[in-house]
């Protein structure tokens, strides 16, 4: 039977749509992103307040720079002009050294910094966006020296470090003494270790890298052992302004999802590739066959069932090659079924926990839920959610999740709806888990050594001063007391001369455990130096009951200490300083009366504390009588006396 007129001329109309189709689908338009949606509170805020007001470094290529044109350049510097196109938004730039940069944002100067570091002093001056890439900060050497390669050998050494660099605040951190050389960025820094004026350079990988082949350096320095740490590099906005960052997240978010920021990181920190062309040598031998093939199909009327038996076939060898390459890069998948809340996993998801995905099946949401930290649920939940309702382009949550052992292993669970009905509601959503555990006990080292003494476990400077300003800055707002103790052992550098400083280490830790034990939950105490301690105690409004803390730290301390046979003593000269909510004090103002008030307890006899006199602005003299006269003469204004 002969197939109508109109019939062929349709069925070819089809195929050749078809066909056209098929040859131009890879060489569609990847960044046709739909505009980011700000919500009218967002948008209101930004048109009373543009131009937003970005600024960036003037040297931090590849990032971002002012080139030899003077026009700004650089991965970020692109990433804002995106991300002001798709929220709809006018930005103005603005560049800087990079310290003048981070104030011209503390002051209001400037609304957004383009690119900072995390870190947890600087969250005080500044919100920061979700991260948009890691950086290494590593040491780099003139390659003939051979002594520099882990982070004791930097002590005593002399260092070039950008101004405002994260570096500095890492080595004080941590403890390390350094002849500090502050640059203006990083190729003055480089060009130091070059010139012989620096011993060593600390900075971010990409960018010291740039500069060495940039300027065909590559063949004067080298880059010596591990990272010190990787920088979270973000976007900032002065502290408070949540809605501004906001829509900044929201653009960085949808940069990412949209593939805009992984295209921005190859062009910059890798390889640009060029846009595909056809080559119809390849693909016109292809279209013929298959618009003889497609047509002469129409014309004996199309056998269905063959049709279908084909994408049939086709369909399960893609799931074929899908399962192989899951198998062979040992992926955890999951999906999930949204109305019914059934899970699937693969084995490898249940091996991550120490199971066999026998052992789990049926799983279903509610499983899911049970393996999570109760602490990461909710916005694990929250993340979820508004994928599902479709506010963010995919889901993503750092977790922890209870291994069959007991212990917690962290893991990144990434995942997106894969099907939707007609009028957008999720049907399955698909996904990954990633073990990142090991990450993440890299930034808790990183952590510990931030703000922990290293021998002791105790908090140490750093977080000590931030505990001080919270405790006065909370105590301005209740009226509580702020008493400081700072406590200096008596008879330990005899211990440290006659058994060596293996016991005197040893004595140490003995004595953080007993003022550790002695003090309350609330209260902090720190190691400050070799032997000298500081603590801090909260009282809502009586010094007496802070002075009988203090003479029963007098009496742990001096309690004798036996090490392998040994039976030692110290005990300990404290000086106290105190100030109520109604004074206005400083924390270094606090902890200088304190320690003028040990050394005249120290000077009066040792195993003592004495109090500052804030009447006369000095140490009392002799130990304290009593402790409401303690008080008295501290000027503290106790409720009770």
């Amino acid at each position: 039977m002969q197939a109508p007129r109109w019939t062929l001329r349709l069925a070819g109309a089809i195929v050749l749509l078809v066909l056209g189709a098929v040859m131009l689908w890879p060489y569609r338009s990847e960044d046709s992103p739909s505009p980011i949606l700000l919500t009218p509170t967002e948008r209101a805020w930004l048109a009373r307040h543009e131009p937003i007001r970005f600024i960036s470094q003037s040297s931090y290529p590849p990032f971002e720079f002012v080139d030899a044109g003077g026009e700004r350049r650089g991965m970020m510097i692109e990433l804002v002009r995106w991300i002001a196109t798709e929220a709809g938004f006018h930005a103005e730039f603005a560049d800087a050294e990079f310290q003048v940069a981070q104030n011209a944002v503390r002051e209001g100067k400037a609304d957004v910094l383009t690119s900072l570091f995390f870190s947890e002093p600087r969250d005080r001056d500044f919100d920061f966006t979700a991260t948009v890439y890691d950086v290494p900060a590593s040491m780099f050497v003139r390659k003939t020296r051979t002594d520099l390669s882990t982070l004791p050998d930097l002590a005593g050494k002399r260092i070039a470090i950008q101004r405002g660099d994260f570096a500095e605040q890492f080595l004080r951190t941590a403890g390390i003494a350094f002849e500090h050389l502050p640059t203006a960025n990083f190729a003055e820094a480089t060009q130091a270790v070059i010139d012989g004026q620096a011993d060593v350079l600390i900075g971010d990988e990409q960018i010291v890298f740039h500069h060495l082949f940039s300027a065909q350096h590559d063949d004067r320095l080298k880059l010596v052992g591990d990272p010190l740490y990787i920088g979270r590099n973000a976007m900032a906005v002065r502290e408070g302004e949540h809605v501004l960052l906001g829509v900044i997240d929201k653009g960085i978010e949808h940069a990412r999802a949209t593939g805009t920021l992984a295209r921005l990181e190859r062009k910059w920190l890798g390889l640009e590739l060029r846009p595909r062309k056809p080559d119809w040598r390849i693909y016109g031998p292809y279209a013929l066959g298959a618009l003889l093939v497609l047509f002469a199909v129409v014309v004996w009327n199309l056998r269905l069932e063959a049709v279908v038996r084909r994408k049939t076939a086709d369909l399960e060898a893609k799931e074929r090659r899908l399962q192989e390459i899951i198998e062979g890069t040992r992926a955890a998948t999951w999906v999930f079924d949204v109305a019914t809340g059934a899970i699937e996993i693969n084995e490898h998801w249940a091996e991550m926990l120490g199971y066999r995905v026998e052992e789990l099946r049926p799983i279903r949401f509610e499983t899911f839920r049970g393996f999570v930290h109760p602490d990461d649920w909710a916005h694990t939940q929250d993340r979820i959610d508004r994928h599902l309702a479709g506010e963010i382009d995919h889901y993503a949550s750092e977790l922890r999740m209870r291994h069959r052992d007991g212990r917690w292993i962290w893991m990144l669970d990434r995942g997106r709806v894969t099907l939707r009905t007609e009028d957008g509601r999720p049907v399955v959503m698909a996904g990954i888990h990633i073990d990142i555990s090991a990450s993440k006990a890299h930034e808790d080292e990183l952590q510990r050594m931030a703000y922990f003494d290293g021998l002791t476990g105790l908090a140490n400077r750093a977080l000590l001063e931030d505990r001080l300003m919270q405790a006065i800055a909370r105590a301005r707002r209740s009226g509580e007391l702020v008493v400081l103790g700072y406590i200096d052992l008596d008879g330990f550098k005899q211990i440290n001369d006659r058994h060596g400083h293996g016991y005197g280490d040893r004595v140490l830790m003995v004595i953080a455990q007993r003022l550790a034990q002695t003090l309350r939950e609330e209260d902090t105490v720190a190691r400050v130096g070799g032997d000298e301690f500081v603590f801090i105690l909260r009282e809502e409004d009586k010094i007496e009951a802070a002075l009988q803390v203090v003479e029963r730290l007098l009496g742990r301390i001096a309690e004798p200490i036996v090490l392998d046979a040994l039976e030692l003593q110290v005990s300990a000269s404290i000086g106290i300083s105190a100030c109520s909510g109604a004074e206005d004090i400083e924390a270094a103002q606090l902890v200088r009366q304190a320690d003028d008030a040990m050394y005249q307890a120290k000077l009066s006899g040792k195993n003592r504390y004495h109090l500052f006199d804030r009447a006369r602005n000095r140490p009392q003299p002799g130990e304290a009588a009593s402790a409401t006269q303690a008080g008295r003469r501290a000027g503290c204004t106790p409720a009770s006396t």
